[in-house]
């Protein structure tokens, strides 16, 4: 759902990926026209459009463990469970310290998530 006061923001060929590689859904942008004409984007990935991000991913990571257990693929079960039930620990102390403005657990969580 876009905000109110949100915007689109898309592109193709080059400014594609460049929008693919370097912002997540939620990034606060800001574009700025150069004196050439162009315009100059930057994005701040805030700690909601993070945790957002990882929640995503959770999701996918767990939907890519039915699917492939619904195909009957052999997965190791134990390490996998276990490694998801940390995931999912990790990002609810992330979120818990979004929700108290506690930055230092935030970013502490954030550079575990990036270390996966």
């Amino acid at each position: 759902m876009i905000p109110k006061d949100g915007y689109v923001l898309s592109g193709d060929g080059t400014s594609q990926s460049w929008i693919l590689s370097h912002l997540i859904v939620g990034a606060r942008v800001t574009m700025t026209k150069t004196m050439q004409g162009t315009y100059q984007v930057s994005a701040v990935t805030t700690p909601n459009a993070f945790l957002r991000e990882a929640e995503a991913s959770m999701g996918d990571a767990q939907s890519a463990v039915a699917s492939a257990r619904a195909e009957l693929y052999q997965l190791p079960n134990t390490a996998l469970n276990q490694r998801l039930r940390q995931l999912r620990a990790d990002l609810g102390q992330a979120q818990g310290a979004l929700a108290a403005s506690n930055l230092c657990t935030l970013i502490s969580a954030g550079e575990a998530y990036a270390e996966d």
